[in-house]
């Protein structure tokens, strides 16, 4: 079992504690400038008389089951 002995790094023989390694850090140069992925423009939904216009459903589901569900 390991004991719990204060300065044992000293009785080891080494002068210091444990200190990590440096860790530089360096900013990344990127190969080409940052573009916003947001567009920022309106769309028109008025016709040329100034009638409003409908987009077609995005998608259709079906309504839920009335009754019992599973077997049987």
């Amino acid at each position: 079992m390991r004991t719990t002995q204060k300065d044992g790094h000293k009785s080891a023989g080494h002068d210091t504690a444990f200190k990590p390694t440096k860790d530089l850090q360096r900013k990344v140069k990127a190969d080409f400038e940052h573009m916003s992925e947001d567009n920022n423009f309106k769309k028109s939904h008025r016709g040329p008389n100034g009638d409003v216009i409908t987009a077609p459903r995005n998608f259709l589901t079906n309504p839920p089951k009335i009754g019992k569900v599973g077997k049987g």
